[in-house]
């Protein structure tokens, strides 16, 4: 059993081994695709954002698709991110079942056998075809949340096939038993993997949960109870020897390792060269043109960038140019597409240490 000191540390912890998916989710290697946010359950402690709730969108990572057959900006933010899988998620992916097959297929081809999908359903959708449909372009692992008899029909069905099969559920606080029994469950059935992901408090789902009693941590991120009740349910698992790998991931790993990771990746294959990356965030100096005539002669010696309005400059090379007067600022902002802003300081003393 991975525990540190008797207790999960930030990566979660699990007894017996991961899926592939959550190796590669782990070190950042895998793209999200939000396929569509249309969902026939109605899970109260669903936490997808008011804007992609009910909606068929399409993101990738934080690129939204406008268009959902725009194969070349699906594939170009794969490749910026250096990823080497996807994970499919909404919603449910089977209401959109003829996308889903063609995003499956078309990442297969032009990434190859080796490029890792995996998919989230509740397979209450489900029809018996689709499983077959799927491993046969070449599915990975298929990841259920339990809602009805129906998951547990579509999981048996899903058996049947070459692929993974695993299943994924939030752990509600005060359900030890109800844990402990779909894991024996899944052990009867044969799956070998079961996900236990600690409850999560979105703005979409707060109410909810406030409604039925539930507290949350200190971070607001997570319901107070969920940790001590997955934990209690992994130390059962590794007590009876049951022959199923369960791991737990806390909420707060998507942050901290997950999103970082990838931002990671992205930004040391898209960084431009005024740009410098710091702990998964790019930064740069931009200097109003009008304010800092003096700076051309850098701009000719290739330590400036033009940028029309604006100079920018990489905050490596601050100290090397004088910048005394000039109007600017520093920038940091994520290294996705668009470079959204996290913040703006204005160019003066402080901006310096924080350079520094």
């Amino acid at each position: 059993m991975r525990m540190i000191n008797g207790v999960c540390d930030d990566l979660g912890c699990w007894v017996g081994e991961l899926p592939l998916g959550c190796r590669l989710c782990m070190d950042g290697l895998k793209t999200v695709i939000f396929i569509t946010g249309l969902c026939a359950d109605r899970c109260y402690y669903c936490p997808i954002s008011n804007e992609r709730r009910s909606v068929d969108v399409v993101y990738v990572n934080e690129v939204n698709l406008h268009n959902p057959e725009d194969f070349k900006a699906l594939e170009l933010e794969i490749i910026a991110s250096g990823s080497k899988g996807a994970g499919i998620t909404g919603g449910d992916p089977l209401l959109v079942y003829g996308r889903l097959v063609k995003y499956v297929a078309r990442l297969k081809r032009v990434f190859g056998d080796k490029f890792h999908i995996h998919v989230y359903t509740s397979g209450t959708q489900a029809r018996t075809n689709m499983f077959k449909e799927l491993s046969d372009i070449g599915l990975d692992e298929i990841r259920f949340h339990i809602v009805s008899k129906d998951t547990w029909r579509a999981i048996e069905h899903a058996l049947k096939y070459d692929m993974d099969v695993v299943i994924e559920v939030p752990a509600i606080p005060n359900s030890k038993e109800w844990l402990l029994s779909l894991i024996l469950k899944a052990e009867e059935l044969g799956v070998e993997y079961v996900n236990i992901n600690e409850l999560e408090v979105s703005e979409s789902n707060y109410e909810a949960l406030i409604m039925r009693g539930f507290k949350f941590d200190y971070n607001g991120v997570a319901v107070v109870g969920s940790e001590s009740v997955a934990l209690e349910t992994l130390r059962l698992v590794d007590e009876l020897g049951v022959k199923v790998n369960v791991h737990y991931c806390p909420s707060v790993f998507k942050d901290r390792y997950q999103l970082r990771r990838r931002l990671l990746r992205r930004g040391l294959r898209t960084k431009y060269i005024f740009e410098e990356l710091s702990d998964g965030l790019v930064r740069w100096i931009r200097i109003n043109k009008e304010s800092c005539r003096d700076i051309i002669n850098y701009v000719l010696m290739d330590m400036v960038i033009d940028g029309g309005g604006y100079y920018l400059i990489n905050p490596k090379l601050v100290s090397k140019l004088s910048l005394s007067g000039c109007n600017g600022e520093l920038i940091e902002a994520y290294p996705t597409s668009g470079r959204p802003y996290i913040s703006l300081t204005p160019l003066n003393y402080q901006t310096a240490l924080i350079i520094l």
